[in-house]
């Protein structure tokens, strides 16, 4: 994994139209809940956004604006999507990264 600096980012985001958001194994409140909330203001910039989740989300999380919103990996190998970029949060290591 290489860094890239918060300025290749934003040119990044800025190109990418259509985005898929997707967090850690076992997700968590803060993992769910920073993933949400990029997704909001994504879709505030008329970005295309797909949140994936491989694990079950938990319910205590359904409180949370755009968690119906999430999938899991077996809708996106029944509904392929076309993406320009792919983001993980929350990640602290590659085995975190289900499938």
């Amino acid at each position: 994994m290489s860094k890239i600096t918060i300025n290749q980012l934003h040119m990044a985001l800025c190109e990418a139209n259509s985005i898929m958001l997707t967090v850690h194994v076992r997700p968590d409140g803060d993992a769910i809940g920073s993933m949400v909330a990029f997704y909001e203001a994504l879709i505030g910039q008329g970005k295309t956004v797909y949140m994936v989740v491989d694990d079950v989300v938990p319910e205590k999380y359904s409180f949370l604006r755009y968690t119906d919103h999430i999938h899991d990996v077996a809708y996106f190998e029944t509904n392929p999507v076309d993406i320009d970029m792919l983001m993980v949060w929350m990640l602290a290591r590659m085995s975190e990264l289900a499938k």
